[in-house]
């Protein structure tokens, strides 16, 4: 919400089902909307917790419009207080595209790359004592209709997410043949052309720097 906000009819409505003032609640809270204000609500609705996070935004600049990377970290944040609280569905209310200037289309993909990316967590080598379920919970965008941006949104976050894990990757584990093969199952899974060539091939091309960094691995 951006600073000195006024709840929509919509959300309140939302909001009326599990709390009867919200707006008191969150006056109660000291929120307000100030870039990096964050405040969670939680009660019982039926028979079921029900956690509701509202994170500032700030004010808009002098152009009337929000800053976009503002929204990103709030997102972010939302999302990780999700995965603390292991909830099995999350429901994102996104703000108009309008208020940071862009197009529809554009913001509803940005943000379903934002909160995608902010599921990741490399757990690889824990314990598999200590290591948690993997959280998978429902993600839906309230407000976006363009299912298109939805699922392209999807493939640039599990595509960022993959690298991630390839980057996390120790490299003893990930040593050049390693990410040749990961290489190859990337390429016959999209139907693309795979080239591969070894040490003589890459000094022949005086990729001195990449053999030398191979040969630490």
């Amino acid at each position: 919400l951006a600073e000195d906000f006024v709840l929509s009819d919509q959300l309140t409505t939302k909001l009326n089902k599990c709390f009867e003032k919200p707006e008191v609640l969150l006056k109660a809270h000291k929120f307000t909307g100030k870039k990096g204000d964050s405040v969670l609500l939680s009660t019982v609705c039926g028979d079921k917790p029900w956690h509701v996070k509202f994170v500032g935004l700030g004010k808009k600049n002098a152009h009337g419009v929000l800053d976009f990377e503002t929204f990103r970290l709030a997102l972010g944040c939302a999302i990780k207080t999700a995965k603390r609280l292991e909830v099995d569905t999350v429901a994102l209310a996104i703000p108009d595209a309008a208020s940071f200037g862009m197009n529809a289309a554009d913001a509803a993909q940005q943000a379903v790359v934002i909160a995608h990316m902010a599921t990741y967590v490399f757990d690889d080598f824990k314990d598999i004592k200590k290591a948690k379920t993997p959280w998978n919970a429902k993600i839906t965008f309230c407000g976006v209709s363009d299912a298109a941006a939805v699922t392209e949104g999807e493939l640039i976050a599990g595509a960022v997410n993959k690298i991630r894990r390839y980057a996390d990757t120790p490299p003893n584990i990930a040593t050049p043949t390693f990410m040749a093969e990961e290489a190859k199952k990337i390429a016959d899974e999209g139907g693309l052309k795979y080239t591969c060539f070894g040490k003589e091939r890459a000094l022949e091309l005086g990729m001195g720097g990449l053999l030398a960094v191979g040969a630490g691995s």
